[in-house]
């Protein structure tokens, strides 16, 4: 609007906008303290779901058998990084240490 506010209201209107900016900025660190939070407890969850996996529970004989199918339906000669030994040995330690302790999976290597 053409309305030309006194001296006294323009006081008035800065102290507001300085309010408002100031609610605004304890507003964002309230946002961003939440924001680490969230993402403490999303870590959190993802530890927790990953200690109770169902996988956790499948003997290493049991993934032997099953990493030997996988093996010999998907070989290709020669070892590259698409080698499904290597890749099996990328998802944990726990599948690594089976791959790396199972010799029968590495006796076509020249």
């Amino acid at each position: 609007t053409n309305y030309v506010h006194s001296a006294q209201e323009q006081k008035h209107i800065r102290e507001c906008l300085l309010n408002a900016k100031r609610d605004l900025q304890h507003a964002d660190d309230e946002i961003a303290r939440f924001e680490l939070e969230k993402i403490t407890l999303n870590d959190k969850i993802t530890r927790y779901q990953t200690a109770i996996s169902p996988i956790k529970n499948v003997p290493p004989e049991a993934m032997h058998v099953i990493f030997d199918f996988f093996i010999e339906e998907a070989m290709t000669v020669p070892v590259d990084v698409e080698d499904p030994r290597l890749i099996l040995g990328r998802v944990c330690s726990q599948w690594r240490q089976i791959v790396q302790n199972t010799p029968g999976f590495w006796t076509d290597i020249h």
